[in-house]
């Protein structure tokens, strides 16, 4: 057979014991035996490449607050003279986060300038601020010494502001050039080194300036969502100040995971940082008042509206603007509120609003009433999707002129924050090998187009590399073993962790990815060839991973993840679970109870979704599991809006009808189910019946247990 680069290549290996198998990555055929065996169809890697005359913007984003002159744990070497002529001693002194920065980025530089493709450079640094201290266009050895100055001269003072930095490099590259004269395309690549979580952002302290809250982060995701857009980032930490997890959101490359629901208080009013200054909220025309009134931070931590004139206009402010920003799915906003001095006749209520392109407010549905209650209450508002928002609230007084409406906890969800692979470095090395990492020319080995066949025994296969880009250990050397190394990363990690330094056994690598099966497929990485997978007699666990795979689970209780790529899975016998992951999958249960399952991040957008079909839903009693799809659902009959996230109808094909499911994710489906970023269609049943209301439908299948939503 023929291998990816053109060569002539074949292997078939059977296998016929409990054992590891693992590949090369040309096009493979593996058989395997009796036995609970683990087949790594590919072994993954990347190859080193030249790509001469390739441009780049590079923006450098420095951390220069004042935690950067803290120790960084290194020593140097310093001559100490004495009080006479010639006399003297070396002595050891330690060497500052900053200073470590300053040699790392010199060397980065030095390197750069010897590219032969047009290199553009700006060095950003920020603290409480940021600021443009430097841009060279066409960056050379001839003048990177002014690059150079200006990083020596780089100095640690003040706070730590995400987003001030992410807004002056999306500036930046704005006004940079997307191709030069002669066509050729300029890549964007930020660096963005920091020793600390933010403590500021453009909103305000938030907190003080010396500790992280919800705001700060929150303001910092949205921004660097406009940077990802334009630039890959590359994320590096420096020292023990660095949460690993808050970083990751702030770093776009290697493999990317999610995290779904997460909330950030927005504001609690117990200082007037942020949306603690009424300065900051909307009021007069702007909002549509026509009454008298007033608002300030009650020094007891809330913010108080009032309406100081009975029968004389509705009062109305509106909160500062929070944004749902692009790849977050969207969310939802919850408050708490109580009122004071209300009487009968008093009102109160609150209407969500959505900024347009001009600049205008729009109202999202109808204003909502708030009653009188003396003590806080929550309330929050539907999903909506990606935009700017605020919430106009009204007080109307109609006895004393006193009615006063108090808010607090103003909590922002977002459905979903991608997070990146990121560097935490201690050392020059580390830090060294961090940056050139991540601007040597390297690409992912291409992958085969393999088939394994499991043979008997519970097996677990996967048709492509494992991806071991989470896997760290210390003293791991990212310049040797970068993302995407596979099998060789395994078998560093083992060595480091396990085996004492020595080689790992068959034995060893077929223990650890047995146990830790999951983790090695990720659902962001998308290289691979197109696979042929057979699971054989057993219940046995099969990983497509990237490309056009068809997975065959044969006999048995088997799992069956697609990964990216338009794939074809067929459980066969037994009670099965299929999941086709990224792409338009085709799905077919066979014979068993089976489920059928669609993730978080497998969806596409509303302009082009993901079209999945199920061959024979109703063989045995199977069920579809959208529970981890669909965020921010409600089931119960209090609450009930899954008419947001599904919509469920038929249609006729060359006589055949069948059940089409329309689902948004973020549960923003217009009329009809416009708007959808899934469909799934039940070929040759029909789930419907005579039944018309939506509501009725999705309750139906809930009772029937064909149909799973909730978390």
């Amino acid at each position: 057979m023929r291998d990816r680069d053109g060569d002539m290549k074949s292997a078939t290996l059977t296998i016929n014991v409990d054992q590891f198998v693992g590949s090369n990555n040309a096009d493979n055929v593996i058989n395997s035996g009796a036995g609970d065996d683990v087949l790594v169809a590919d072994l993954g890697g990347v190859n080193t490449i030249q790509v001469p005359g390739k441009n780049y913007n590079i923006a450098l984003v420095v951390d220069t607050s004042a935690s950067m002159s803290d120790a960084s744990g290194q020593t140097k070497q310093v001559w100490v003279p004495g009080g006479w002529f010639g006399s003297g001693s070396w002595q050891t002194q330690a060497v500052s986060r900053m200073e470590l920065t300053i040699n790392a980025l010199k060397n980065l530089a030095a390197s750069l300038a010897d590219h032969d493709g047009v290199v553009n450079v700006t060095l950003i640094g920020f603290g409480q601020n940021a600021s443009e201290k430097l841009t060279l266009n066409d960056l050379t050895s001839s003048n990177v010494g002014q690059l150079i100055n200006q990083i020596e001269a780089l100095a640690a003072n003040g706070g730590t502001n995400y987003e001030a930095a992410f807004n002056q490099a999306v500036t930046w590259f704005n006004g940079q050039p997307v191709a030069d004269a002669n066509g050729k395309v300029f890549e964007n690549v930020t660096y963005f080194l920091t020793d600390g979580d933010p403590t500021y952002s453009n909103s305000g302290s938030n907190g003080g300036g010396s500790t992280t809250n919800d705001k700060d982060m929150l303001d910092a995701i949205t921004a660097f969502a406009q940077l990802s857009g334009k630039s890959a980032v590359h994320a590096i930490g420096i020292g023990a100040g660095v949460t690993q997890s808050n970083l990751m959101y702030f770093d776009n490359t290697g493999a990317t995971s999610w995290t779904v629901n997460k909330s950030f208080v927005v504001a609690d009013f117990s200082s007037t940082d942020g949306w603690g200054d009424r300065t900051k909220w909307s009021s007069g025309n702007d909002v549509g008042s026509a009454g008298s009134g007033g608002i300030a931070r009650n020094s007891n931590g809330y913010m108080s509206i009032t309406d100081t004139s009975k029968n004389d206009g509705v009062y109305k402010v509106g909160t500062p603007a929070f944004v749902f920003a692009a790849g977050s799915g969207g969310g939802t906003v919850s408050f708490d509120y109580r009122t004071a001095s209300a009487d009968t006749g008093d009102s109160f209520s609150w209407t969500l609003q959505k900024q347009n392109a001009d600049g205008s407010w729009s109202n999202v549905g109808n204003a909502q009433p708030l009653g009188i209650n003396s003590s806080f209450t929550t309330k929050t508002t539907a999903t909506v999707g990606e935009g700017s928002y605020r919430i106009v609230y009204s007080v109307n007084d109609a006895n004393n002129g006193n009615a006063q409406l108090r808010i607090d906890n103003i909590v922002q969800m977002l459905v979903k924050v991608p997070q990146g692979t990121v560097d935490i470095v201690n050392t020059a090395d580390q830090l060294e090998a961090a940056l050139v990492g991540g601007s040597s020319g390297s690409e992912l080995a291409l992958l085969g187009h393999d088939t394994v066949n499991g043979g008997e025994g519970h097996d677990i296969i996967f048709g492509d590399a494992i991806n071991t880009d989470a896997l760290q250990w210390a003293g791991r050397d990212m310049t040797a073993l970068p993302n995407g190394s596979g099998m060789l990363a395994l078998t560093a990690f083992l060595k480091a962790t396990v085996t004492g330094g020595v080689e790992p056994t068959d034995q060893q690598v077929y223990d650890y990815i047995r146990d830790h099966h999951q983790q090695f497929d990720v659902s962001s990485d998308t290289r691979g060839g197109n696979d042929k997978l057979y699971g054989g007699e057993g219940n046995d666990i099969l990983y497509g991973q990237g490309g056009n795979d068809e997975l065959y689970g044969g006999n048995g209780d088997d799992k069956l993840y697609g990964g990216t790529g338009n794939d074809k899975l067929d459980g066969g016998a037994g009670n099965d679970w299929l999941l086709g992951g990224r792409g338009d999958d085709i799905l077919t249960g066979g014979a068993g109870d089976d489920t059928f399952v669609w993730k978080l991040g497998d969806a596409g957008t509303a302009a082009a979704p993901a079209l999945d079909r199920v061959t024979d839903f109703g063989n045995g009693n199977d069920k579809l599991d959208l529970s981890d799809l669909l965020v921010g659902e409600h089931s119960d009959a209090g609450s009930f809006n899954l008419t947001q996230f599904l919509h469920i109808g038929t249609e006729t094909v060359a006589g055949q009808t069948n059940t089409v499911i329309k689902v948004s994710s973020t549960g923003v489906l217009g009329a009809g189910g416009a708007g959808f970023d899934q469909q799934i269609t039940l070929e040759n049943v029909n789930l419907v019946g005579s039944e018309t209301s939506q509501a009725q439908i999705i309750s139906n299948l809930i009772e029937q247990g064909k149909l799973h939503v909730n978390h």
